[in-house]
């Protein structure tokens, strides 16, 4: 049973398109006769012009972690660069940046003191038209740990000592230095751990000259481009890296489609899906594309193939059926139903396979499993299931004797899922229909 469908609009995979950010798009023309129970995908194969070991599971973790891409001068008042918290929709992901300070021992040098004494943490932060979503957050927060008695003082796994947070008012202001005690007992402190961070949040934010104060110095370092083997130097970053996430435009017959950030996956020849509102695809289309990534020295990303991805869809949908079943055990069906309280009715060859009913109210919208009792052997034993006048035929491919085979599942490396629900739920269609 084939729940999905690969349908090739253009291919070029010795030079493919090349696409520059912020300049002259590309498009491409193709004819098609959509079909109305089928749902489409724009599918499209790329990747940016990076080098490709960067791509290597070895080495993308790291480029992962570096804040380099986020770096702006143009906000940049008091230091060489300020870090760009910039947000043009509130996130469902946190948005990072770490830096955790060992005391005393690489500090020595500096002379700075183990004395008791006050301790200041603060940053330097402007806004524009910043905007706090219910239950998120925009702030500064520094944990210290003090040495305890076998426990390494690197340790960041118990829970802090002290901790201190720093709100970011949400609005309009200039670069504004925010400022707060630490009340961290200086003779004892193992390690403190500076974070910026942010979740659902909107607005352009630059931040500054973060700083834990303690005598004259400060013990956080700069917003820097990385600097190889000079950890101590780095903040390590949480989805600040933009190499991997490429800003598009996307167009159907003029319409836009599409607008945001496409996840680039650390192999060559990434792809990805935008799914396609019923009823744009003509006799005739034409599909634009336009790269708008805007950090600085944003790469090229190369356009290697485009394709259509037909799935099962309408009202009613049956994904995936068995294709070998024992008998006396079950079979399965999975259906996916549009919309809420949907009564599926089934109907079955009663030598062959029972059902505990003949129809199913599913509460809610999407896939449904329904379980078969195998009766007596054979092949090719064909089913139906029904809903409001749309009717899905399909057969289990074969009923035998034997014993189970124990096997529960399977897959293998590389296989990459995107994170969504939608996105998954059609990964999981894909992989039963095929029967992997």
């Amino acid at each position: 049973m084939s729940y999905e469908r690969l349908i090739p609009v253009w291919e070029d995979r010795e030079k493919g398109v090349l696409l520059h950010p912020k300049k002259q798009g590309a498009s491409f023309s193709f004819d098609f006769e959509a079909k109305e129970d089928k749902n489409y995908h724009l599918f499209t194969v790329g990747n940016s012009t990076q080098y490709f070991a960067w791509k290597a599971e070895s080495d993308a973790p790291m480029q992962y972690l570096l804040l380099d891409d986020s770096l702006d001068t143009e906000h940049a008042e008091s230091t060489q660069y300020a870090l760009s918290l910039c947000s043009e929709k509130p996130e469902e992901y946190v948005r990072r940046a770490y830096k955790k300070v060992r005391f005393p021992k690489i500090y020595v040098h500096h002379h700075v003191t183990t004395k008791p004494m006050d301790w200041v943490t603060g940053i330097s932060v402007c806004a524009k038209d910043l905007k706090i979503e219910e239950g998120g957050y925009l702030r500064m927060r520094v944990e210290a740990r003090y040495r305890k008695n076998g426990v390494s003082p690197r340790d960041v796994i118990t829970p802090a000592d002290i901790s201190v947070v720093i709100d970011f008012p949400e609005g309009n202001y200039p670069m504004t230095e925010l400022m707060r005690a630490l009340p961290a007992a200086t003779e004892n402190v193992a390690n403190v751990c500076a974070f910026i961070e942010g979740y659902r949040y909107s607005g352009e934010v630059y931040v500054e000259e973060p700083k834990i104060l303690l005598e004259d110095y400060n013990l956080l370092p700069d917003f820097t481009p990385a600097v190889p083997s000079k950890e101590d130097w780095l903040w390590i970053g949480q989805n600040f890296s933009k190499k991997e996430w490429h800003k598009f435009r996307i167009s159907l017959n003029g319409e836009e489609i599409f607008y945001g950030d496409v996840f680039e996956r650390c192999h060559r020849e990434s792809d990805f899906e935008i799914e396609l509102p019923s009823g744009l695809l003509k006799e005739h289309n034409t599909v634009c594309y336009e790269l708008l990534s805007d950090y600085h020295d944003a790469l090229p990303y190369r356009i290697f193939e485009i394709s259509l991805c037909e799935r099962s869809g309408g009202a009613l949908a049956l994904v995936s059926a068995s294709r070998a079943a024992k008998c006396g055990g079950n079979a399965y069906i999975l259906v996916r139903t549009q919309k809420d309280n949907a009564k599926v009715e089934l109907t079955l060859p009663k030598e062959y396979l029972s059902a505990e009913k003949s129809s199913f109210v599913f509460d809610k919208a999407g896939l449904h499993g329904i379980p078969l009792t195998c009766l007596k052997t054979g092949t090719r034993i064909p089913f139906s299931v029904s809903m409001d006048g749309v009717v899905r035929h399909g057969e289990i491919g074969r009923i035998a004797e034997g014993d189970d085979d124990g096997i529960l599942t399977g897959t293998g490396d590389m296989i990459y899922v995107g994170q969504e629900l939608h996105e998954f739920e059609n990964y999981l269609c894909w992989y039963l229909s095929e029967n992997v």
